[in-house]
C-alpha cells in the first residue's frame, strides 16, 4: 500500500511539473488596447483615453469650450447653450 501511495504521489508530481515547464515557455504580455498610443482627441474617430482605451462616440460632436458643467437645450431644439468654469 506504501509503495502504490508513493508511486502515485510521483507520477502526480511529474505531471505537475511538466505542465508548469509548458507554462513557463509560453508568455503572453498584456497591454492596453491602445498599445503604445499616446492620449489624444481625434475629432475623426477614434481617441485615445489616459487608461489606454479606445473610444469611439456615435452621433454628433460638438465642441465646446474647456470645462463645461452646465448644459441647457432651448425649447425648440435649435440651440445648446453650455456653463464653462475655463
Amino acid at each position: 500500500m506504501k509503495t502504490f501511495f508513493l508511486s502515485t504521489l510521483c507520477l502526480i508530481l511529474l505531471s505537475c511539473s511538466t505542465k508548469e515547464t509548458k507554462e513557463r515557455s509560453t508568455r503572453w504580455l498584456s497591454t492596453a488596447p491602445a498599445g503604445d498610443q499616446f492620449t489624444a482627441i481625434h475629432r475623426d474617430g477614434a481617441t485615445v483615453i489616459p487608461n489606454g482605451r479606445i473610444i469611439t462616440p456615435t452621433g454628433k460632436q460638438i465642441t465646446v469650450a474647456p470645462h463645461p458643467f452646465g448644459l441647457t437645450l432651448s425649447p425648440d431644439g435649435s440651440t445648446i447653450i453650455t456653463a464653462n468654469s475655463g
